[in-house]
Parts: C-alpha cells; sequence; structure tokens
C-alpha cells in the first residue's frame, strides 16, 4: 500500500485489486484476451484474430438497453437495424429499408417470400401496376391476380375450379368448357361447350352437334314437369313485336342437307309409359291464331300446296284437300268389306275438284272415265 510518487512509470503486476478504476486511456487486450463480467465469467468481450464477440455463457438472457433507440451499423455507417423507443423497428438490405413496424401492423418494401399464410381479418392488397399478386406452385407460375382499375381478373394458365364447403361448384377449362356442378359437386348439369358453341342443361354435353340441350331426370316429387319455360313479364313500353321461341337457322350457300326441322317434336321414349294425352302441339288460348307462311303437309311430310290436307281411313286410302293442281281430290270408297284405294285398283279418284273449276265424280267400282264431269 506503499505511495507511489510521480516519477514512477512501469509496474509489472498479475493483479491489480481495486475497488474501482478510471482509465483516460485505452485499454488494450490483445487475440483472445477476454473481458469478462460476473462471478463465473458470464458475459465476455474479446477478440480471436478473426471475429469479434460479445457471448452470454450464463443463465438468464443478454439484454441491451438504449434511452431512445438502438441501431446496428456496418463499419462503415450502414444500417442493419434501427429500433426507436415507443416507436417503430426498421431492417434493412444493402441499407435499404424492407422492413418497418407501425402500430397496425408491419410494412414490406419488395416481394416477401413465405411457406405459409394465415390472414386473420380483412386484407387489402395495393399495386402500382395492373398485377398485384402471382400464384405459384414450387417455383412455377400457374395464375395471378390483377385489375385494369374497374375490373378484377383473375387468371389460370390451365384450369380454375371454384369450391365451397369441399365441394366443386364451378370449373372453368382451358379449352374454353364451362361446368356448374349439382349439390354435391361430382357431376356437371349445365354445361358449355366452348368448341361446338352450345349449352346442356342436366347432362355435361352431347356427341351430336346440339346447341341447347335439356335432359336429366326430372324432380321426382313435382306433379308437373316442365323441360323449357318461357314465361317473361314484359314492361308497358314495349312496342314491338315479341317473340318467346324464335328459330331461324342460317345456311351457307352451297350446303346440301337432307331434312332441316327448325322446331321437332318426336316421339320417341315412350316405351311402357302409360299417357292418356300425348300433344305435339297444343294451344290453349281460343282467341290465339296461327299462321304459316310456307306449305303445311297434315299427313305428309311433302306438302305441295298451302294445305294439303291428308285424312287417312285406312293404310291405303287417302282424302286430300289441295295439292298440285286440285283443291279437292278423294280416291277412297268402301266397297263393303274393306276401304279402298280407287287410284292404285282402278285409276282416277272418286271425287276430284281442280283449281280451274273443273270437276269430276267416278263410279266407285268402274274404270277412270268419270262418271259426271265438267270441265272450265
Amino acid at each position: 500500500n506503499t505511495e507511489v510518487d510521480a516519477n514512477f512509470t512501469n509496474l509489472n503486476t498479475d493483479k491489480a485489486e481495486l475497488s474501482g478504476a478510471t482509465f483516460t486511456g485505452d485499454v488494450k487486450l490483445g487475440d483472445n484476451g477476454k473481458a469478462t463480467f460476473g462471478a463465473g465469467d458470464d458475459l465476455q468481450i474479446y477478440h480471436d484474430g478473426s471475429n469479434s464477440y460479445i457471448t452470454d455463457t450464463g443463465t438468464g438472457s443478454l439484454i441491451v438497453r438504449a434511452s431512445e433507440a438502438i441501431k446496428l451499423q456496418a463499419h462503415t455507417g450502414e444500417f442493419y437495424f434501427q429500433g426507436f423507443k415507443d416507436g417503430t423497428v426498421k431492417l434493412y438490405y444493402d441499407n435499404a429499408e424492407k422492413l418497418l413496424t407501425t402500430s397496425t401492423g408491419i410494412n414490406v418494401t419488395g416481394t416477401a417470400t413465405m411457406d405459409g399464410l394465415t390472414v386473420d381479418g380483412s386484407s387489402t392488397f395495393n399495386a402500382s401496376g395492373t398485377l398485384f399478386a402471382n400464384l405459384n406452385y414450387i417455383g412455377s407460375n400457374r395464375g395471378s391476380l390483377s385489375t385494369d382499375g374497374i375490373d378484377l381478373k383473375v387468371n389460370a394458365t390451365s384450369n380454375l375450379s371454384l369450391n365451397v364447403n369441399s365441394a366443386k361448384r364451378a370449373y372453368f377449362a382451358g379449352n374454353g368448357d364451362i361446368s356448374f356442378y349439382e349439390d354435391t359437386g361430382t357431376t356437371p348439369k349445365l354445361f358449355w361447350d366452348a368448341s361446338s358453341e352450345s349449352l346442356s342443361i342436366g347432362t355435361n354435353g352431347s356427341t351430336t352437334d346440339r346447341r341447347f340441350q335439356v335432359s336429366g331426370t326430372a324432380a321426382s316429387t313435382a306433379a308437373t314437369q316442365f323441360g323449357i319455360v318461357a314465361n317473361p313479364t314484359y314492361p308497358t313500353n314495349v312496342t314491338g313485336d315479341v317473340y318467346n321461341l324464335y328459330s331461324q337457322p342460317n345456311v351457307a350457300s352451297g350446303t346440301t342437307l337432307t331434312s332441316l326441322y327448325n322446331l321437332y317434336l318426336g316421339a320417341t321414349g315412350l316405351s311402357g309409359s302409360t299417357i292418356t294425352n300425348l300433344y305435339g302441339v297444343y294451344q290453349a288460348g281460343a282467341s290465339e291464331k296461327n299462321y304459316f307462311a310456307g306449305n303445311v303437309g297434315i299427313g305428309t311430310s311433302s306438302p305441295s300446296a298451302g294445305i294439303p290436307l291428308t285424312a287417312y281411313y285406312s293404310p291405303t286410302s287417302q282424302m286430300h284437300l289441295g295439292g298440285a293442281g286440285n283443291i279437292v281430290s278423294n280416291n277412297t270408297y268402301f266397297n263393303g268389306t274393306a276401304w279402298v284405294n280407287r287410284n292404285s285398283a282402278v285409276g282416277g279418284a272418286v271425287l276430284q275438284i281442280n283449281t280451274n273449276g273443273s270437276f269430276a265424280f267416278r263410279r266407285a267400282g268402274t274404270g277412270a272415265s268419270p262418271t259426271l264431269n265438267y270441265s272450265a
């Protein structure tokens, strides 16, 4: 404890036991020389010749405190991190701010790549361009969400499926086909075939070229069944023509068709059924009119005049109203046993009235010469 005078310049000792010390110059420790703190050297600060370390080897935590802010910088002054008291925390990449905490959440500058994302509450997507979300699958872009400022666009590179409650509700195929599914989500019941430009209800399309097809099993609990219903309500300002059912096919010049049916009423699929009344066409309104601009065939598929009516009394007997050159022509008679077609039996109709005013009556069993004849 001897006092050292002012002329003392050097002291070699292994240990200095002091209750406290103040240094006005540098304290230099060599490589691997540690400044240790705690009874068990729990906190250590040192340099090993390559790297510098602040190591907490004891129990508890390493706590760094500051009155206003904590900043981590490179030796050049570039920021790694800044944390402010009662304020934001900033993370940097190459001295450029990338993540900022706010009172409501975080702001990310650039692209955020995550293995998964769970969002509770509403979300807002802001973008300076039209594209605001890419949908990728293991690095491969499979779709996107974008907008043109007005419309929301969902883009898929292959197919787009909409599922609700684990069931498929709608399916948009890459080739343009669109399917809407029934309640179980297994079978499409409304199907748009893009290649044939046809719509099917109750089925997923047809092998034949059909523009609109209604099929499937009707509801078994309904007493009355309807295939297609046209029951619109028109406002009072409709002053033109109204067509509830309109068909006008356009056939290209040079096309050869066997038959063209604007309206075809088939009678197949009735085997084993009990139908009290089977109507091809049923008109309920007594005041309604029927207009046919072309030839009308009743009992014939090749009408030659406006109304060539063919009434069959038997498989070989007929009565014609209208026809080529005739107004009325009856070629049937009853021979006491059966109806006979006079044209095929002996030649010439029993009754014939021509469009020029001529008429002829022939006896049932005689030849072609008329019994009573008038020539206009």
